[in-house]
C-alpha cells in the first residue's frame, strides 16, 4: 500500500509509532482499518504481506465504509489536472468519523481530529455544497 501512496507522493513512510497509519513530509497522514473479523484476530499483518507495510487496524465502522454507496467527484488538481476521486458516500463518512470521535479506544488526538472531520463534511452537506445518496434515499 505504501507503493501505491509513493506512485502519487514519494515521501509517504510508514508511521512506526502507528503501524495503520503513513505519513508524508507534509504531515498529512492515511490510516488503513479492516472490518471486524468474526474470530477475534488480534495479531496485526501487513496489509501487501511485506514487513515495511502499513498495518490495517480492525475496525466496526469498517463495514459501513464497505457498505456505502459510492461517492464520485471530479477534482482538480494544484497543476490544472483534472481526475476522477472515487470515495464513501459523504453521510457515510460522518457516521463512521462521528462514531469513532466518540469511541473510547481511539487516542484523543485522532478523536478531535475525526470530530473536526465529520462536522467540516456535514456543514457541506448543510450548505448543499455535497449531496448524499444516503439522504436522498431517506427522503
Amino acid at each position: 500500500m505504501l507503493d501505491v501512496l509513493r506512485t502519487g507522493d514519494p515521501t509517504f513512510r510508514r508511521d512506526e509509532s502507528q503501524k495503520e497509519s503513513a505519513i508524508n513530509a507534509a504531515g498529512f497522514s492515511v490510516d488503513f482499518l479492516r472490518r471486524l473479523e468474526p474470530c477475534k484476530h488480534s495479531d496485526a499483518f501487513p496489509i501487501s504481506g511485506h514487513d515495511g507495510d502499513v498495518y490495517p487496524v480492525q475496525a466496526g465502522s469498517a463495514q459501513l465504509l464497505l457498505s456505502s454507496p459510492r461517492f464520485d467527484q471530479v477534482v482538480v488538481g494544484t497543476d490544472g489536472r483534472m481526475a476522477l476521486m472515487r470515495t464513501i458516500d459523504p453521510l457515510a463518512f460522518v457516521q463512521v468519523k462521528l462514531a469513532l470521535s466518540v469511541s473510547d479506544s481511539r487516542e484523543f488526538i485522532k478523536r478531535a481530529r475525526d470530530r473536526r472531520q465529520a462536522e467540516a463534511v456535514q456543514a457541506l452537506l448543510d450548505s448543499g455544497r455535497l449531496r448524499s445518496q444516503l439522504l436522498a434515499k431517506a427522503a
